[in-house]
C-alpha cells in the first residue's frame, strides 16, 4: 500500500489546491466500539504517513466508519477482508 500512498502524496503536491479525505473502515468481527476506534488508528497511519511524506495536516480530512458503509456484504465472512480498508477520495 505504500506505493499507493506515494501516488497519493505526489497527486497532492502536484495539485496544491487539492485535498484528500481519508475514510477508516472495518469487518463486523468484534465489538462495534472496538471496530470504530480500529477504523479511525487506521485512518491515523495513512494521515501520519501522508503528513511525514511532505502533506500538510490542513488538507487531510479523518473519517472513522467502523462497520459503516461496507465495501461488499459481509454476513457470511468471506468478503471480511475487502471492507478492512481505508479509502482515500481526492478533490
Amino acid at each position: 500500500s505504500n506505493a499507493t500512498l506515494d501516488e497519493v502524496v505526489k497527486y497532492l503536491k502536484a495539485n496544491p489546491g487539492s485535498k484528500a479525505q481519508l475514510n477508516g473502515h472495518t469487518d463486523k468481527q468484534g465489538n462495534v466500539d472496538y471496530n470504530k476506534y480500529l477504523s479511525k488508528k487506521r485512518v491515523e497511519s495513512v494521515f501520519n504517513y501522508l503528513v511525514e511524506a511532505g502533506v500538510e495536516k490542513n488538507r487531510l480530512v479523518q473519517n472513522a466508519y467502523g462497520v459503516e458503509n461496507p465495501a461488499v456484504p459481509d454476513g457470511a465472512g468471506i468478503n471480511q477482508k475487502y471492507n478492512r480498508r481505508v479509502e482515500i477520495h481526492l478533490n
